[in-house]
């Protein structure tokens, strides 16, 4: 059974070693190759212990997709912005991508915010669009990365009994 929980420090090994993999099959082919490198070296498990705790803290919220020990799904963003998601490709379609953000889609609302914001790497632009949300512009360049910025406006949430 797969739980959601809180990132903490222990993770960052598997949790960047997912992204790495994630993003080496399915996103890299979009991107010059140096704008990659960069990227994934920011999430490389062998590198600067210090750097990697670094890059996940920046992301102030963290979730993760525990299925037994391994990590299978990260979610990561500030505020009203999806800063990345990641499944692992083998457990595509089963609804992992959704639950995390869902519970980031809550987390913002309870903060007040009325919109999520995202940069969609090209291969993830349709599971967004089914989670209902919107190109903003054309495809653009984040660090060199190919990205598509999105939107959803999120629905308020009503209580039992109101209108």
């Amino acid at each position: 059974m797969i739980r959601i929980r809180a990132f903490d420090p222990s993770l960052a090994l598997p949790a960047a070693r997912l992204i790495r993999r994630t993003y080496s099959r399915f996103n890299a082919g979009h991107s010059p190759a140096a704008a990659v490198r960069r990227y994934l070296d920011q999430h490389y498990p062998l590198g600067d212990p210090a750097g990697l705790q670094r890059t996940f803290a920046a992301a102030p919220l963290c979730l993760v997709a525990i299925d037994g020990r391994s990590v299978v799904g990260i979610i990561r963003g500030k505020g009203n912005q999806v800063v990345s998601l990641f499944v692992d490709g083998r457990l595509h379609r089963r609804g992992i991508g959704r639950r995390l953000l869902g519970r980031f889609e809550a987390a913002a609302r309870r903060a007040g915010h009325s919109a999520i914001v995202l940069r969609a790497a090209p291969h993830a632009v349709a599971f967004y669009q089914a989670m209902g949300y919107s190109r903003t512009t054309g495809a653009r360049r984040y660090h060199g990365l190919s990205v598509q910025p999105m939107r959803r406006v999120l629905e308020r949430s009503r209580r039992r009994g109101t209108r």
